[in-house]
């Protein structure tokens, strides 16, 4: 993208703050060769760079993935006796549909290291219900073994996700904040992740596909969805001769 080019050249730099994994984000970084910072999994550790180490934004549990899988084993059992578990790179289910056979399929995201991410096919369909069902039992054995995780069901998606309670996008920011005070930290998003946002960032851009919750904090909403949003936005907001 053209835009994010130029506005590097002019010292603006470009993160990500996502709820996925490293390994899922990389491709996005590499294709529009964002400088960084980038904070992942929802709030749990950043990277300077591309290339730099991960730093801790918080205290974490260990071990989370185990813990996650084992805990999904049990509710599978319980709940989805027909059910199979793997634990794949789920952007190539999401991308490729013939990866995914018939009958019930549960598919954990295999490179998070702080949280979980989980997504279903039943005879290669995805709803909402069955999401929001597993959430649900995730969160009684959490809560009757006094695990400090929580599952949330997200309707974009039909997805879990499992992460830390407290930790999240704004505190991602918070972090990053308190390493450099004098930075100005503007975000733009869509998802509900980034509503929290708000009470850490200077300005909250929200692109035409976001969700309501996140148009209705937003100092904008561009007319456009993804990508061409961000463009949007980008274009008017932050070029002086065609700021508003």
């Amino acid at each position: 993208m053209p835009v994010i080019f130029e506005l590097q050249k002019r010292g603006v730099r470009f993160g990500l703050n996502s709820n996925r994994a490293w390994e899922d984000v990389e491709p996005i970084i590499e294709r529009f060769h964002l400088n960084g910072p980038f904070i992942l999994e929802n709030g749990a550790y950043f990277k300077e760079t591309a290339t730099a180490e991960p730093v801790l934004c918080a205290d974490l549990l260990v071990n989370i993935p185990q813990m996650v899988f084992d805990t999904l084993l049990q509710v599978i059992h319980e709940n989805f006796s027909d059910a199979d578990l793997h634990k794949v790179d789920t952007t190539k289910i999401i991308l490729d549909s013939e990866l995914v056979s018939n009958g019930q399929h549960f598919y954990l995201n295999a490179f998070r290291k702080f949280s979980a991410s989980l997504h279903h096919r039943f005879d290669h369909t995805k709803t909402f219900a069955v999401a929001e069902k597993l959430a649900c039992e995730l969160n009684k054995v959490f809560i009757s073994e006094k695990i400090q995780l929580q599952a949330q069901a997200h309707v974009h998606g039909a997805t879990v996700t499992v992460e830390i309670p407290g930790v999240n996008k704004g505190t991602g920011i918070l972090f990053l904040k308190n390493r450099y005070p004098e930075v100005k930290f503007v975000a733009i998003g869509d998802g509900v992740g980034d509503v929290v946002m708000r009470d850490f960032v200077s300005e909250l851009y929200a692109v035409s596909n976001a969700i309501p919750e996140l148009k209705e904090v937003a100092n904008f909403t561009a007319s456009l969805p993804f990508t061409q949003g961000v463009k949007e936005i980008l274009e008017n907001f932050f070029f002086d001769n065609n700021k508003k």
